[in-house]
């Protein structure tokens, strides 16, 4: 399912080591899509946290996790090391939409909805469009703001079905308790800064 370049092993190994991690799993999700792309989180985990339905994948002395949900988008995926960009890299043969209206929604929050919110720290990443149900996850300042339901009901919603009248509803899974830096506590008040007029 998962390949695991020798330079990327190495590297995941020299950084095991540097953390005194060693023997920790490495756990990889897809946490979004872009317009042509998936976006990935890429984590070493401590030994205990492995789930029921995880993928585990050992590649020689490494044990990489994926959790169900994510399998079926990194099949014959290449976790690789750019030595230029000094960054890991997945090269993922899959298709990020098998659809228009998927692209569309990625390409709307992107490129519409995502500059209101940069301001603030934050970004928004579709995850899947089932059902003319966008499912999004949000990153950096939106995540644990006080106002991300604003954002989420005047911002995406909004631009997504004036744009996308099909679209039934948008919801919001992310994780909000695990936010570090959100740019409204969540008592304050105040206007989303993705609100359009």
């Amino acid at each position: 399912m998962l390949t695991v370049t020798e330079i990327a092993r190495q590297k995941f190994t020299d950084i095991l080591e540097k953390q005194q991690q060693i023997g920790w799993p490495i756990r990889l999700s897809v946490i979004g899509r872009g317009i042509d792309s998936f976006a990935y989180d890429l984590v070493s985990v401590r030994p205990d946290s492995r789930r029921p339905d995880d993928r585990v994948i050992e590649a020689d002395d490494l044990t990489f996790l994926v959790d169900s949900e994510s399998a079926p988008n990194l099949e014959g995926s290449v976790v690789d090391y750019n030595t230029e960009k000094k960054g890991f890299q997945v090269d993922n043969p899959n298709t990020v939409w098998t659809d228009y209206l998927g692209r569309e929604v990625a390409r709307l929050i992107i490129e519409e909805v995502n500059p209101g919110i940069a301001g603030h720290g934050g970004a928004i990443l579709p995850v899947d469009v089932r059902d003319n149900v966008v499912y999004i996850r949000m990153f950096g300042g939106c995540q644990g703001c006080g106002m991300a339901n604003a954002t989420l009901t005047l911002g995406v919603e909004k631009t997504l079905k004036e744009a996308l009248p099909q679209i039934q509803q948008v919801v919001d899974i992310t994780h909000h308790a695990g936010g570090t830096n959100p740019y409204y506590a969540s008592t304050e008040k105040g206007q989303t800064p993705a609100a359009t007029n």
